[in-house]
């Protein structure tokens, strides 16, 4: 499928690339489809929706990406093993959101974003 996108231009994309927020993002709780878009050499991770083609967030590889994560969120995602998921940090006036920490089951491409209580 091609996507005609504000920031990036055409991109093309395969369903199996899509990753599917159920319980949607703080702040977007409508968006649930998400693609991430790469570039080489670049360490940000764009994650452009599908639902609304205005909004982009960018991302990177959270440090310590063997977090522990919270029961609800093991649960949710169906993840069992460290290798089934990875995270991604929001970056956000410059800097890495990481005690709101995008976890990504890599196996069923769903996502949450997992709030740190206090945070």
């Amino acid at each position: 499928m091609t996507v005609e996108l504000p920031r990036f231009g055409s991109c093309s994309y395969r369903e199996s690339d899509v990753l599917t927020f159920p319980w949607g993002l703080p702040g977007f709780a409508a968006l649930r489809r998400f693609i991430p878009i790469a570039f080489d050499g670049d360490a940000c991770i764009w994650l452009q929706s599908l639902d609304d083609v205005a909004v982009a967030l960018p991302t990177v590889g959270a440090a310590g990406d063997d977090a522990v994560l919270p029961s609800y969120a093991l649960d949710s995602l169906e993840l069992h093993e460290p290798s089934d998921w990875t995270t991604l940090s929001v970056i956000a006036d410059g800097k890495r959101c990481e005690e709101a920490p995008i976890v990504v089951n890599l196996r069923t491409r769903r996502a949450r974003q997992i709030v740190a209580a206090g945070a």
